[in-house]
């Protein structure tokens, strides 16, 4: 008998499962950003995130996925305007997670991503999309997505988008069978240098 998958918006009390989840899109990224290279570090900060409000990581953006209570998946996006006015609040509560060493070393590795075009502001930006690995597999990440792009068409949003890293051919695939075309290629070539991340593949979906 299979279980059947809910989606429901994202609470505070979810920030356990949910930081799980999130980190596992980022992982050496969120280290290098957020954690001083420390992953228990990175997780504590987003954690910090996620339970305020008008960040780029807050609950508000969220929905879950449960089966039998548990939740085992989730799904972290914004329209393409929303993340402009997310930058300037988003700040101001990584100066008080962090205090200003903090800060200063997150705007100091951060500079290779400023001025990265994420998404349009017509489009519907999926930041994270994750599925605890053991219930992967079962259709919990397509649900999500599909979710997603139903928002999206509520919202009045034409287009869905999302990034791909580069060499994730395994999630480019899967994004291309479910109608994700490569529109662009952004290349960071000093975080290659420094953690491996070479950039990553801007996808978009037209909504019909």
């Amino acid at each position: 008998m299979f279980n059947t998958i809910t989606v429901r918006p994202a609470t505070s009390a979810d920030v356990k499962a949910a930081i799980c989840l999130i980190y596992l899109t980022m992982g050496r990224l969120a280290d290098f950003l957020f954690g001083s290279d420390k992953s228990s570090k990175a997780q504590s900060v987003l954690a910090e995130l996620f339970v305020r409000e008008a960040n780029r990581f807050s609950y508000q953006f969220v929905n879950v996925a449960e089966m039998s209570g548990r939740v085992v998946g989730l799904l972290l996006a914004y329209s393409g305007r929303e993340i402009e006015s997310l930058r300037f609040p988003m700040a101001r509560q990584l100066l008080v997670v962090c205090g200003l060493p903090g800060m200063f070393r997150f705007l100091q590795r951060g500079l290779p991503l400023m001025g990265v075009k994420e998404a349009k502001a017509e489009e519907y930006f999926i930041n994270s999309l994750a599925v605890l690995p053991s219930f992967q597999g079962q259709g919990i990440g397509t649900h999500l997505l599909n979710w997603g792009e139903s928002k999206a068409r509520t919202l009045g949003l034409g287009k869905c988008s999302l990034a791909v890293e580069i060499g994730n051919r395994q999630a480019s695939s899967l994004y291309e069978h479910l109608g994700y075309r490569i529109v662009s290629t952004v290349e960071i070539e000093q975080l290659s240098r420094r953690i491996g991340y070479r950039g990553f593949h801007r996808m978009v979906k037209e909504l019909h």
